[in-house]
């Protein structure tokens, strides 16, 4: 599937141009936010990220729809690549899905590399001229305890935060609103490693934390990115449960008849059905299963 976006800065422009050029394209669905390319926390963004599969094509109008900085596009391009994601920009030569754009990849994060060594060298020197003049660190009016700067410092806090938690939502924002609140969080986290795993390689796989995943989660709610029954507690499994396991283990492995054991069992708690006791469904039971 292709799937658009689109961004203007203000309420005053219009995504008019940039939707029929996506549409246009072949996107069967358009995403569209109003706001500064340098805010990353852009609400149907995520909701755009999130939503990408294996197979899909990412498609913008420009490439300052998506991003303003350098580094900021190639956190996204790079992170869509590992999940099998294609991203094309129409009006630019860059399109991942070809072995030009893939170049173009490469010469981009190179780049990105020589501005993150020149950030760093520039605010070493900035620090040390300060620090040579007597300057000390940090707000005065914090240091002051002034309330409307503790506020205003709460305020971009939270907003930083918010931040973070949709960039790593990326990740599993989907496994959430498929597993939750059916799976417990435990169940959740295992996934999410499960599914890192399988994209990185085994032994390579990046986890998360279930207080972390609980902790992004409810900014994500907060900010209505997710809906509040992801927070409900979840029930415990039953014989019924059991059985509609076996039952859709069987269409699993009907639609995938050439996934491996392990590949099954991550599809099969994806799906939002659980073993009764363990944290995962490990390959034996998954064979168990398939015999029966």
């Amino acid at each position: 599937m292709r799937v658009g976006y689109a961004r203007v800065s203000t309420d005053d422009q219009d995504t008019t141009s940039q939707r029929q050029a996506l549409t246009a394209a072949g996107c069967e669905i358009v995403y569209q936010d109003i706001a500064s390319g340098a805010d990353r926390a852009r609400p149907e963004l995520a909701r755009c990220l999130g939503r990408l599969k294996r197979g899909d094509t990412l498609v913008v109008a420009r490439l300052d729809r998506i991003a303003r900085s350098l580094m900021h596009l190639l956190s996204i391009v790079e992170d869509l690549e590992g999940r099998g994601v294609a991203f094309r920009s129409l009006a630019d030569p860059f399109d991942t899905g070809s072995a030009q754009g893939r170049l173009m990849m490469q010469i981009l994060g190179a780049f990105a590399e020589f501005e993150r060594h020149l950030i760093r060298e520039r605010t070493k020197a900035g620090l040390a001229i300060a620090k040579s003049k007597g300057k000390v660190a940090g707000n005065p009016r914090m240091r002051a305890n002034d309330p409307t700067a503790i506020a205003s410092m709460r305020a971009s806090q939270a907003d930083t935060y918010l931040q973070r938690s949709r960039e790593a939502s990326v990740e599993w924002i989907d496994l959430v609103r498929r597993m939750r609140p059916h799976a417990p969080w435990n169940r959740v986290a295992a996934t999410v490693f499960a599914r890192s795993e399988a994209k990185h390689g085994r032994g390579k796989g990046r986890g998360i934390a279930v207080e972390t995943l609980k902790a992004h989660v409810k900014r994500l709610v907060k900010a209505g990115d997710l809906p509040p029954a992801v927070l409900d507690r979840a029930p415990m499994p039953g014989a019924a449960d059991k059985d509609a396991a076996r039952i859709a283990l069987r269409e699993i492995r009907n639609a995938n008849p050439d996934a491996s054991l392990r590949r099954l069992a991550l599809l099969l708690t994806e799906a939002g059905h659980l073993p009764p006791r363990a944290s995962a469904w490990s390959a034996g039971t998954i064979k168990a299963m398939l015999d029966r």
